[in-house]
């Protein structure tokens, strides 16, 4: 005889979990459970979701019964403090402690573990093509695109005739090249075939150009800095620049990590602080499904162990340089080395930043330990205030996948459905106050076949339990692998808004559809309808009747642009008096341009 860790229990010998509770004592003698498995007392492994093995006994999964688990508010008010940055903190926490079971394949046979696991799951669905987290965070995901070279044409239509008259004269062309931090455009307004005005914007690292013949002969070049202060009247500032150690195996590095602080946050959860109920039948409220014989976990925080977790990870990303280089590979791969220049401007200048200190340091590695010291100086507080907002967590999970999950902080709470194969995707998640009657509402409903994308989303605001639709997006035949030079993939897309304050119940719709141009290369249109109530009338313009529905259609070509250098001598301004003096001038020369050209149409 003997008796279950977890509960006290006297056991059989050879029971491997304990009829009570469902804690797990021994291995099977068919071995542990795989995944999507669970135990037996006779020996065997049986599909989850099974309520009786083949001898005639509950299954580990099934040892108790439970309530049913539906998406409502108490309406309890929660007393205590709000506070974003211990509410960010909890969410970490859950994140690599969740990695740290995932790389130390830790023993799933306790309520702590199996939480974590679930929102593991949670964010890594069967649905084809997906990226997940864990993917973007090795240095796995799709890259921003930055370098571009196309020829570019735009034009527009309406349906007010009078209107197209003039516009069908018009046409904008760019020639546009960039690649890193090089960017030359060549850009001209045309009227009735002929140049109306035409310029060449170029930079480099370092420099901005300009020319444009029409208003000057002068190919115009400053200092980016110079320039900027000019324009908009901002310093544009001078930050260290970021010295680090390039990574070239991100990947690496990430695995590294969650090992390292998965296990220090791994301390923060404990089984004591995990519930598990069992054979609940659980209601998708917003998706409208509902599953029998679910496992549903609810965490609360425990005060001790999330400050000791919390001084423990500022003492190890103290000084922690595989840290400090992961973030700034994993920045630069995503969004290029020009990234982590305004990551330096954001730090220097932000006020949630502020807050902690880290601006007092002068280098980014002096940043990461003023921050560790204010973790750590912190740390009791921010547990103090996650235990008094009464935050929890409850995932559901059925046959092994989870279907649901409730997260409750201060006088908010976050409802989160998901169903999803390798086809099908079905999301939803609402956001309610304390009382449950105001709120907003997210629905989606995809499919992903043979490369296209079809669904809707559904956004919804819940004023005083009635909820009504703000806003759709309906997509059409979304290619995952053609897209236009833009970076745009093929198919169509509709929004339609509905806010009822703002359009009175009438509706507008904006569509962009991309497809194939019959001579090569992409054509863009997008379309807005506008309500009556809306459309601008023309009468200003000398022009009878409304504008109701606008369509830009923007022309892309497959191959490399064509643009070209200025072929003028470059004059260098080094001042800002000179550069104010050359636009002066240049703002002369046009306002000519634009009498002469309305006195030719006059005549």
């Amino acid at each position: 005889m003997k008796k279950c860790e977890n509960c006290n229990l006297i056991l059989q010998d050879s029971d491997a979990f304990c009829p009570k509770c469902g804690g797990a004592t021994v291995e099977c003698e068919s071995g542990s459970p795989a995944e999507g498995e669970t135990a037996c007392n006779c020996g065997e492994n049986c599909s989850c979701g099974e309520e009786n093995c083949e001898c005639g006994e509950q299954t580990a999964e099934n040892v108790q019964a439970g309530p049913q688990m539906q998406f409502v508010d108490d309406g309890k008010k929660k007393k205590g403090k709000k506070g974003l940055i211990a509410a960010i903190i909890a969410a970490v926490i859950v994140v690599l402690g969740v990695g740290a079971a995932l790389v130390y394949m830790l023993v799933l046979n306790t309520p702590s573990k199996q939480f974590l696991m679930a929102q593991a799951k949670m964010f890594k669905t069967e649905w084809s093509g997906k990226t997940t987290v864990a993917d973007v965070l090795k240095g796995k995901g799709q890259p921003v695109k930055r370098d571009f070279s196309s020829d570019i044409s735009v034009s527009m239509d309406t349906d007010n005739q009078n209107f197209n008259d003039i516009l069908n004269k018009l046409s904008l062309d760019y020639k546009i090249k960039s690649e890193g931090s090089e960017y030359l455009l060549n850009g001209e307004l045309n009227y009735n075939g002929s140049p109306l005005l035409s310029c060449v914007l170029t930079a480099d690292e370092n420099t901005v150009g300009l020319y444009v013949p029409e208003l000057s002969s002068e190919y115009y070049i400053a200092e980016k800095g110079l320039a900027q202060r000019v324009l908009t009247d901002e310093d544009a500032g001078e930050y260290d620049p970021i010295e680090y150690t390039k990574l070239d195996d991100i990947e690496k590095a990430y695995n590294s990590l969650v090992k390292r602080y998965g296990k220090i946050l791994l301390g923060g959860i404990d089984d004591e602080d995990v519930k598990v109920e069992k054979n609940v039948t659980v209601k998708l409220e917003l998706l409208e499904k509902e599953f029998k014989g679910c496992k549903v976990y609810t965490y609360t925080p425990d005060k001790e162990r999330i400050a000791a977790a919390l001084k423990a990870l500022s003492g190890e990303m103290r000084e922690d340089e595989e840290l400090f280089n992961y973030v700034c590979s994993l920045t630069e791969f995503y969004y290029g080395s020009d990234a982590l220049t305004m990551l330096g401007a954001y730090a220097e200048e932000s006020t949630i930043v502020s807050e902690t200190g880290v601006t007092e340091a002068e280098t980014w590695k002096e940043r990461q330990a003023a921050l560790a010291d204010y973790i750590a100086e912190h740390a009791d507080e921010f547990a103090q205030q996650l235990v008094d907002s009464g935050f929890e967590i409850k995932t559901a999970v059925h046959k092994g996948k989870p279907v649901m999950q409730t997260v409750k902080y201060s006088e908010s709470t976050v409802c989160f459905e998901i169903i999803s194969d390798r086809e099908e995707l079905l999301l939803a998640w609402k956001v309610i106050d304390d009382d449950g009657r105001n709120g907003a509402s997210f629905v989606a409903e995809l499919t992903r076949k043979d490369g296209m994308l079809n669904g809707k989303v559904d956004v919804n605001n819940i004023d005083s339990d009635e909820s009504s639709r703000v806003m759709s997006i309906e997509l059409k035949d979304i290619s995952s692998e053609k897209k236009s030079a833009l970076g745009i993939p093929y198919g169509t897309v509709t929004v339609t808004v509905a806010d009822e304050d703002l359009l009175n119940g009438e509706e507008m719709t904006y569509t962009l559809s991309t497809s194939a141009a019959e001579n090569g290369g992409t054509e863009h249109l997008m379309t807005v309808e506008l309500p009556e109530s809306l459309a601008p009338s023309l009468e200003s313009l000398g022009l009878s009747g409304t504008l109701s529905e606008m369509t830009m259609k923007i022309y892309s070509s497959d191959k490399a642009s064509t643009a070209k250098a200025p072929d003028a001598d470059s004059t260098n301004l080094s001042s800002e008096e000179e550069i104010e003096e050359a636009l002066n001038e240049m703002t002369g020369e046009l306002a000519n341009v634009i009498l002469q050209f309305m006195f030719s149409e006059m005549m």
